[in-house]
């Protein structure tokens, strides 16, 4: 899954089905700025080059079957365990990568 973030035009999600890559893309590379154009679907992460994507954004945005979701699912589960969900379980850290 790629979250696209364009500083015009926010962010929208990109390959909703792949579930073994998330990353944001942006031409723009720097954190704060990516945050910022994020809106609600996320913000800028305490250290450089990532941002925190909201999962409640994702699940409202992309309208997944059954299977959509249970993959979804899988992954916010794996990101958990890697240690890639903020404390309360709500954002997804996403690496940067100019795009």
């Amino acid at each position: 899954m790629i979250i696209t973030v364009d500083p015009d035009r926010g962010a929208r999600i990109d390959e909703a089905d792949v579930f073994t890559a998330f990353s944001a893309a942006s031409w723009i590379t720097d954190n704060e700025a990516v945050g910022s154009a994020m809106g609600e679907a996320g913000h800028a992460a305490d250290n450089d080059g990532h941002v925190w994507v909201s999962a409640d954004w994702i699940r409202s945005t992309v309208s997944g079957d059954d299977e959509w979701i249970a993959g979804f699912e899988a992954m916010v589960s794996f990101a958990t365990s890697k240690g890639w969900m903020n404390d309360p379980g709500t954002h997804i850290l996403a690496h940067i990568e100019a795009g």
